[in-house]
C-alpha cells in the first residue's frame, strides 16, 4: 500500500496533499462554522446539501447557495464568522491516520505541500492542531490563487514553489474537484478513500 512506499526511491519528486477530508476529518466543523455564519445572515444551511458540495471553495459554495436561497452572499460577509468559529474549535479535528502516516514517513525525504480551497487561517489551524505544519515546505490556499479547484492553479503554484515539474507530483485528494484539478495540472493523483 502507498503508506509503506519510500517515495524518494520512486518516480515522484513531490507529494501534494489536500487538507480537508484528506489529512483531517473537518467536514463536521466546517459545516458547524458555516451554518453559524449563514444563520447570522438569516439563512439555514442544509447539512446534506453542504456535504454534497465538499471540496468547493467558499466562493463556489456561495455561488451554488444562491440557487438555493435566491440571494448572492459575499465571502467577506461570511468568512470572518466562519473562520473565527472554526479556528476556535479545532480541538475536535481528528487526523486521517492512513494519510498522515504517509506524511510522517516521508518527512525530510521528499518535498511536500498542502493545497487547499479553504482559507489560510483554517488550513494552518488544522495543520497546527494535528502537529503537521513542520512537515510541509509550503501551503497553498484559496488566497494564493485566482481560481480554486477544480482549476489546476493551486497544484501548479505548489509545484512551482517546490521547484518540481508538475508531472513529477503525486497528489492525495478526496473530492471530485481535487481529482479534476490534479488531472488538469498533469499530476498523478490518489483517492485517499481507497486507503481507509
Amino acid at each position: 500500500m502507498l503508506r509503506n512506499i519510500d517515495f524518494v526511491n520512486g518516480h515522484f519528486g513531490a507529494l501534494l496533499f489536500d487538507c480537508d477530508g484528506t489529512l483531517a476529518e473537518t467536514a463536521e466543523l466546517h459545516h458547524y462554522a458555516l451554518t453559524a455564519a449563514l444563520k447570522k445572515l438569516g439563512h439555514d444551511l442544509p447539512k446534506q446539501w453542504y456535504l454534497d458540495r465538499i471540496g468547493l471553495s467558499l466562493d463556489g459554495l456561495l455561488g451554488e447557495f444562491k440557487d438555493l436561497v435566491g440571494v448572492q452572499l459575499a465571502p467577506k460577509d461570511v468568512s470572518p464568522v466562519e473562520e473565527a468559529i472554526y479556528c476556535g474549535n479545532t480541538s475536535i479535528i481528528r487526523e486521517i491516520h492512513a494519510v498522515t502516516s504517509i506524511v510522517r514517513t516521508n518527512a525530510g525525504k521528499i518535498p511536500m505541500a498542502v493545497v487547499s480551497s479553504s482559507s489560510r487561517s483554517m488550513v494552518i489551524a488544522t495543520l497546527d492542531v494535528l502537529h503537521l505544519t513542520e512537515f510541509f515546505s509550503t501551503v497553498v490556499t484559496a488566497e494564493d490563487v485566482e481560481n480554486p479547484k477544480p482549476a489546476p492553479d493551486g497544484f501548479l503554484e505548489a509545484a512551482q514553489r517546490l521547484g518540481i515539474e508538475s508531472s513529477q507530483c503525486l497528489v492525495f485528494e478526496d473530492s471530485t474537484q481535487g481529482f479534476d484539478a490534479a488531472k488538469r495540472a498533469n499530476m498523478t493523483f490518489k483517492d485517499v478513500r481507497s486507503l481507509l
